[in-house]
């Protein structure tokens, strides 16, 4: 199925439904499911008309509106395949992944514009070039004004490429994963029955790639005044009186956003009675936060999702899961995982860097064994474009299929219950074994003076130190060199209750931990090593 048909459908069904809304200065502008697809098939038109064809891959760089939304679904009527990428992602990455991509169109904003000018040798692929409210370029808004409807509909296969949406490069080099119709079409049923999904209900899009789905689930999107380049700076009431103006029964969003605006709810004696479902993702997300947003929704629940660019939904945990384990978390067995999405079968690999070309049961570990996570099932994507070195390394041909290798370790309790232990990359490699983060950090962030804390490796891998890098709550540290030097070994003994934090070695301070750009929560790893090596040098 195209999955430009969502949009139909809506419109035929519920013409005079709201399908979505942008908030600007306070106001909150709306459309129904009749004038998005109308507008859009225009798009479509001054598209065709302008020689985009099926299969194109047509880069689309633009903030999230109204016509950022309308150009992803005239792409999909024509058979194209919108590419998005980031716009946070360090530069000379993002240029290298758009150079990469090889686009044939450009859709861009005036910002967006600019780099493909300055930046020529990135973008030598482009034969087409449109704006999105842009100083250059042909604008489509502009133009559809005296366009008439696209009237015809491509129907591609199933396995054809729908759409190539970039990782955040947060925990490695940014890659596009291919999806497919059907990887959509497989993602739209299993989020629906997961979450119980309701058509007519209205979701507060604070991630907008994940309200990409919601036409076909029916939900009126509202994009809300933020900048989704930098979710950790939201105005928290911003957030909050746009969930109650709008009466959302559902939100998506990184913990960044969702730490400021549960602490903002808390202090102004502020609850969310229509929200449902609050799902909160992009890293691991703290049992405290989500007990905390739980109390906010008097009757709803909140989710803690489990998935990748590359394979979503993987598996949900809620609110009350995390309560139910609290104990187990905060004693270092991990984050909680839940259970598994719809669809989804998974396995636990020896841990490894090398290309696993054909599947063995002989690679699973044992019950109780750390070990990467793989996963199968209709919403995994099959590919990266146009590197087929990640892809080697990603995935694992089983038959007709394939499995796909998360990135991430875990481990299996003994109620067979799926914790994380960190990404794969981030595993500190010590002459006495390895050491995994999550379960460590987990614990370090209960200290009384502990604000965030993140686990690093100090030296080459298999003779790396483990040192913990402390962001101290402010108001509680003190200035004082030797006070410092105090506080450090007074966190050191907390740890010392607990086995997986005995090898930890040292302390550092600092007043803030690098984060990745999409979702303001991906602690950056690689710059913390390099950072904590050149202060113990």
């Amino acid at each position: 199925m195209n999955v430009g048909t969502y949009l139909d459908r809506r419109a035929q069904a519920t013409p005079d439904a709201h399908g979505l809304g942008v908030e600007a200065n306070g106001t909150i502008e709306r459309w129904t499911w009749r004038e998005l697809r109308d507008r859009a098939r225009r798009f479509a038109r001054v598209l065709a008309d302008s020689g985009v064809r099926r299969g194109d891959r047509v880069l689309v760089l633009a903030p999230p509106s109204r016509d950022w939304w309308c150009t992803i679904h005239a792409l999909w009527f024509l058979g194209a395949a919108p590419v998005l990428i980031d716009p946070g992602m360090e530069r000379a990455s993002f240029l290298a992944a758009c150079k990469r991509i090889a686009p044939r169109v450009f859709v861009g904003s005036s910002k967006a514009q600019l780099a493909r000018w300055l930046h020529r040798s990135s973008f030598a692929s482009v034969e087409l070039v449109f704006g999105i409210a842009a100083f250059a370029g042909r604008d489509i808004a502009r133009l559809a004004e005296r366009a008439q409807p696209y009237e015809g509909q491509i129907e591609p296969r199933e396995d054809e490429l729908a759409a190539v949406l970039f990782t955040s490069g947060a925990t490695g080099p940014a890659k596009g994963a291919e999806y497919t119709h059907a990887n959509f079409a497989a993602q739209v049923d299993a989020l629906g029955e997961l979450y119980s999904i309701r058509a007519g209900e209205v979701d507060l899009a604070c991630f907008p790639l994940f309200a990409l789905f919601n036409a076909g689930f029916g939900l009126e999107s509202i994009l809300p005044a933020l900048d989704f380049t930098r979710p950790a700076e939201c105005d928290p009431a911003s957030i909050a009186a746009a969930l109650e103006a709008t009466r959302a029964a559902q939100s998506f969003g990184s913990p960044a956003i969702w730490s400021r605006v549960v602490a903002w709810a808390e202090a102004h004696g502020k609850s969310f009675p229509h929200l449902a479902r609050l799902m909160i993702a992009g890293a691991p997300v703290p049992p405290r936060l989500a007990l905390r947003a739980k109390a906010l929704l008097p009757n709803g629940e909140v989710h803690t999702p489990y998935g990748a660019t590359e394979a979503l939904p993987v598996a949900n945990a809620t609110a009350t899961d995390l309560e139910r384990v609290r104990a187990k978390a905060e004693g270092g067995s991990g984050a909680f995982l839940g259970r598994l999405a719809p669809g989804i079968e998974l396995a636990l690999i020896r841990i490894g860097d090398e290309p696993i070309a054909t599947w063995s049961d002989a690679l699973r570990m044992k019950p109780g064994e750390a070990g990467e996570i793989c996963v199968r099932g209709a919403v995994a994507t099959r590919s990266y474009a146009f590197e087929p070195d990640a892809t080697a390394r990603a995935k694992i041909a089983d038959g007709a299929g394939f499995w796909h290798r998360m990135g991430d370790l875990g481990r299996l309790d003994e109620s067979g219950e799926l914790w994380l232990l960190g990404r794969k990359s981030h595993r500190v490699a010590t002459p006495k074994g390895l050491v995994f983060p999550v379960p460590i950090e987990s614990v370090f962030d209960l200290h009384e003076y502990v604000r965030q804390s993140a686990l690093v490796g100090i030296g080459a891998p298999g003779a790396e130190r483990p040192y913990l890098i402390v962001v101290p709550k402010k108001e509680r540290f003190p200035r004082d060199r030797r006070l410092q030097q105090k506080l450090a070994m007074d966190i050191l003994r907390t740890g010392a209750w607990f086995p997986c934090c005995t090898v930890v070695e040292g302390v550092l301070f600092r007043d803030s931990l690098p984060v990745d750009p999409r979702h303001n929560a991906k602690i950056d790893r690689s710059a913390l090593k390099r950072w904590a090596e050149d202060e113990l040098a």
